[in-house]
């Protein structure tokens, strides 16, 4: 690993290997009609390696960004589950956030992920991704007007491909996830109060 902090500014680079045995997945079956069940079963071993990439920093004395990155390669042998050879690829998945505190008392957020082609012992799931936006109005060192939207472009869909001998399918899942959150956050207790983040997953503060 490689890091660097100076000022504002935080760097870091990792270079990883891992070896992973009875981890678990899903495993579809056909049960004849047009039915398929998928059930969970432990995968024999996989191995990754990689690099990891972090970067925080100030653009401007009212604008700052933090991002992530993970460059990988993957192999997975499914033997145990009666799935021949092993079978591998590489995939890059990130996220990032841009923060710009207008005023003292305003802040906003975007928010932007996105998860890579990911390999599973019958195929794979094709890469998503997902943009959100924050809003966050300081009344007084307790209380905080929050607002979140969620998947703001529409872009979320699941879809898992499946390609083997005996059964091929491509199920693509699609919801409209796309939602605006509007609250307010207290906060409790003495001491000064950590700064809040978004949490997109939940529809609000953590």
């Amino acid at each position: 690993g490689w890091q660097y902090r100076k000022g504002p500014a935080y760097y870091l680079a990792t270079v990883y290997f891992r070896d992973t045995q009875d981890g678990v997945t899903d495993v579809v079956r056909s049960l004849g009609g047009g039915v398929l069940l998928t059930t969970r079963d432990n995968l024999a071993k996989s191995r990754s390696g990689g690099l990891e990439l972090v970067a925080n920093g100030r653009l401007t004395p009212k604008l700052t960004y933090n991002a992530s990155a993970n460059a990988f390669w993957n192999e997975i042998d499914a033997a145990s589950l009666g799935f021949a050879g092993k079978r591998s690829g590489t995939t890059l998945s990130g996220r990032a956030n841009l923060n710009y505190q207008a005023t003292p008392k305003d802040f906003f957020q975007a928010n932007i992920f996105s998860s890579g082609k990911r390999l599973t012992p019958q195929g794979h799931r094709e890469p998503f991704k997902m943009l959100n936006l924050g809003y966050r109005r300081k009344v007084n060192d307790k209380l905080s007007f929050v607002a979140t939207a969620q998947d703001v472009l529409d872009w979320f869909q699941d879809v898992v491909v499946t390609d083997t001998p005996t059964l091929r399918d491509n199920t693509r899942r699609t919801a409209n996830v796309r939602s605006v959150f509007v609250g307010f956050t207290y906060a409790f207790g003495g001491g000064k109060p950590r700064p809040e983040q978004f949490d997109f997953s939940a529809g609000g503060p953590s």
